[in-house]
């Protein structure tokens, strides 16, 4: 009997080991030969991560036997991945060598104590495993993440702790972009026009951007590109859907150690394939970047991104676009003293053409076309306990906007008829901008702190301004720690408001941001985090109110200057955990938000952005090459001005409105969800479907005839699939 038992308990033994393998190994500098401690290792199919210790030693457990790609990530080295085969026990020796170092990171040091460590961040991979992705839209989301959201569904443009969108400011590495997106018509976002194949991870900064940056209230949207990670010619084509209409191409080239470029293209292709008739229509974009580093001190790298859209039909023609284009030096002239210079230029354009002759007046246009020619010159000196960081920005603008209609007839039907009987005026937004920075941050045994100053000249609107930062957190044990924030900041008038003003008298716009909050890390896997943020606004509209009404245009074009908002401010909280737990992954948020607006007409009004609930489940689970994942949405809608009544007079009604933004449709609910199988090839076939269970459309007022009407402004289900191939 004892040897019946053994022999089974052996038997078990060794199948066991036949089915669970491990990988194991050590990491080196190539330079020095010593371990590299702290090198994030991962097996990219089993979404399974651990970091290298003291010695460089590394282990994973409980491997199937299989095709792996075994990653390492860290600051000083890049991203490189290697791909292995398991057929038992497996050990790797790697030796990574060191890249210039990046300024820009040792200027965010304290965020490791500060921030919430992902929480307010996406990554390549996420876009890839989550919902939201749908045509291409590799920004969409961002729109889960705690305290951000959007008007409907699809909506492409991220709305931040309930303010204006065209207060966000994006920046592609150290290159600031406005905004990133594809349009329709010219001026209704559809999605975002930066591949995800170009991105290595988004951060959203919340009210509390860095001093470096310039032109927002504080929101800055940070895109990390893409680099290259193995040696070598390596391709990729994304098929959107499985039929070729948005067909995506990266290409990365790696020849040596010192040199890397990544490229990649993405273009629709219904006007190549059919004959369209009178219509035509195109959306395109691309990324370039490409990397050299001569030696250990120097890196050098160039950037060059851009969209193209243009739809015509009959007489009426739009085309919106952009295009940024940079040069980055890193240098490190001592082991602790780093430089940073930054050139870049960027344009953007946006154009809405009538050429339809209406009676005896001429066809209606518009069109914006502002040129920036930047500088940026960092350095970052590091000492042992505390770094301190100055530098400069200077930018040279150009061009600006022209038309013979005003921007409010947008909204309206008087330009798709094209009727103008105006002048065909241009808009000027010329002038130069220069702005010095300086700050210090640090750790002082459990006491983690930053503060910077910044002062610019802005010569369009003749303005100077003073920003600062004061952040500060405590470590309070290895599980938990507070922190508080507060700083100024001053956003530019946009673009969109020069349309129509012969000599304007803009300013501007200024926030004051307050938040306090913690971190908790119950166990190694699982992230915790509490905000409580308050923030006041003054000058948000540089001066000129559109009265534009219509909800459902407010609504489509995201990003627009028609909100009659002045000053005011905002207060909310935001929780939210993120981790894995039993093999799942994923983050659980939700953020309340209150805001009150004034004008010169109107005080103490919800703002037009206000969504006072956001809550936001997402889960992910793997199963050796497939993974599916799902996001459950509960959020407020924005809100809308009621009809109170109708006035009759014997010949006509007039409309009598309530309170501005007094009503709210009841809450959105949805469910997304998406599926990801991944062939021993690497070949990734995804099915993802929106709004499975939608329990409540995002209407929006129909406000002509009833107080109480609602239209439907969403779609009820979206589905989608995509084939990503290796070429």
């Amino acid at each position: 009997m004892k040897k019946i038992i053994l022999s089974v308990l052996l038997i078990v033994f060794v199948c066991a080991l036949d089915a669970a393998e491990s990988v194991s190994g050590a990491v080196y500098d190539a330079v020095t030969g010593k371990p590299a401690a702290g090198v994030t290792v991962g097996l990219r199919e089993l979404d399974m991560v651990t970091e290298t210790d003291s010695r460089g030693e590394f282990r994973f457990t409980g491997i199937e036997k299989g095709y792996y790609e075994l990653t390492f990530s860290h600051q000083d080295y890049g991203n490189i991945s290697v791909n292995i085969r398991v057929k038992r026990n497996f050990r790797i020796i790697q030796n990574l060598t060191p890249k210039a170092f990046d300024a820009g990171n040792r200027t965010k040091v304290y965020g490791e104590y500060l921030d919430s460590k992902g929480e307010r961040g996406i990554t390549q991979d996420d876009i890839k495993k989550y919902p939201m992705r749908g045509a291409g839209d590799s920004l969409h989301l961002l729109q889960s993440l705690p305290g951000i959201g959007g008007g409907f569904s699809l909506a492409a443009v991220p709305i931040i702790r309930s303010t204006n969108p065209l207060f966000n400011k994006y920046y592609i590495d150290d290159i600031p972009v406005d905004y990133p997106f594809h349009y329709a018509a010219g001026f209704i976002p559809l999605f975002s026009s930066i591949n995800e194949e170009a991105m290595d991870s988004v951060q959203v900064i919340k009210a509390n951007a860095p001093l470096w940056t310039s032109d927002n209230l504080g929101n800055t949207i940070m895109i990390k590109s893409a680099d290259a990670q193995k040696e070598g010619i390596h391709g990729k084509m994304i098929l959107d859907p499985v039929l070729p209409f948005i067909p995506s191409f990266s290409v990365t080239v790696v020849p040596n150690e010192r040199f890397s470029m990544i490229a990649v293209g993405r273009r629709t292709t219904p006007d190549l394939l059919f004959d369209m008739n009178k219509a035509h229509f195109y959306l395109a974009d691309y990324f370039l970047k490409a990397s050299y580093v001569p030696n250990d001190s120097h890196r050098i790298t160039m950037l060059l991104t851009g969209s193209q859209d243009k739809i015509s039909f009959n007489d009426l023609s739009t085309r919106s676009g952009y295009y940024a284009n940079g040069i980055t030096w890193e240098f490190r002239a001592l082991d602790d003293l780093m430089f940073k210079t930054v050139i870049s230029n960027q344009n953007m354009i946006q154009s809405l053409k009538n050429k339809k002759d209406y009676d005896t007046e001429s066809g209606a246009e518009i069109e914006f076309n502002p040129d920036q020619y930047r500088i940026l010159q960092m350095a970052v000196l590091s000492l042992n306990d505390f770094n301190i960081r100055a530098g400069y920005e200077a930018v040279k603008y150009k061009g600006g906007c022209s038309g013979n209609t005003s921007f409010a007839d947008i909204a309206g039907t008087d330009f798709y008829k094209g009727l103008s009987s105006n002048l065909n005026l241009s808009f000027p937004v010329e002038g130069n901008s220069l702005a010095g920075f300086a700050g210090i941050d640090g750790k002082l045994n459990r006491f983690i702190y930053d503060a910077g100053v910044r002062f610019e000249n802005y010569s369009p609107v003749d303005e100077a301004a003073l920003s600062y930062s004061i952040n500060a957190g405590y470590q309070m044990n290895e599980k938990s720690s507070v922190y508080f924030k507060h700083g100024t900041s001053y956003a530019h008038p946009d673009v969109y408001y020069y349309l129509g003003n012969i000599d304007p008298d803009f300013k501007l716009a200024e926030a004051k941001n307050f938040s306090v909050g913690m971190n908790y890390i119950p166990q190694q896997s699982i992230f915790i985090n509490a905000e409580i943020y308050y923030s006041r606004f003054k000058n948000l509209n540089p001066g000129t109110i559109f009265d534009v009404d219509d909800d459902s245009a407010k609504k489509l074009m995201q990003l627009h200057p028609y909100s009659k908002e002045e000053d005011g401010s905002n207060f909310g909280i935001e929780l939210s955990g993120r981790g894995s737990f039993k093999g799942f992954d994923g983050w659980l948020s939700y953020a309340f938000s209150r805001t009150n607006r004034n004008n010169s007409d109107e005080s103490s009004f919800r703002s037009d952005y206000e969504q006072a609930h956001l809550l936001r489940l997402v889960l992910s689970r793997t199963w050796n090459r497939f993974s599916a994942s799902a996001i459950w949405h509960m959020t407020s809608s924005l809100p809308y001005t009621p009809v109170s009544r109708f006035l009759y007079d014997g010949s006509t009604y007039t409309t009598d409105y309530g309170k501005r933004n007094s009503a709210n449709f009841s809450l959105n609910k949805r469910l997304d969800i998406r599926g990801t199988y991944r062939t021993e090839s690497d070949t990734r076939i995804s099915l993802e479907c929106w709004n499975v269970l939608f329990f409540r459309n995002n209407a929006f007022a129909q406000k002509e005839n009833t107080s109480s009407t609602e239209k439907r402004f969403d779609i009820p289900f979206f589905i989608w699939c995509s084939l990503e191939k290796p070429l």
